[in-house]
């Protein structure tokens, strides 16, 4: 690859994760502010709980 990909790649990349570190904590927050929503959705509980215990 040349360096012109290779910094693309690195580009979107770390965007990428940027992008899933605001989803984790705005699922977290609002998981946190609305305890009725506990439940509903289980793949919501189940990435809140995995971003609690990873934190």
């Amino acid at each position: 690859m040349d360096d012109d990909s290779d910094a693309r790649r690195a580009a979107l990349v770390a965007a990428r994760e940027r992008l899933e570190a605001e989803h984790a904590r705005k699922l977290t927050a609002l998981l946190t502010a609305r305890e009725d929503l506990r439940g509903v959705y289980p793949l919501a509980d189940l990435v809140g709980d995995r971003v609690l215990w990873c934190a």
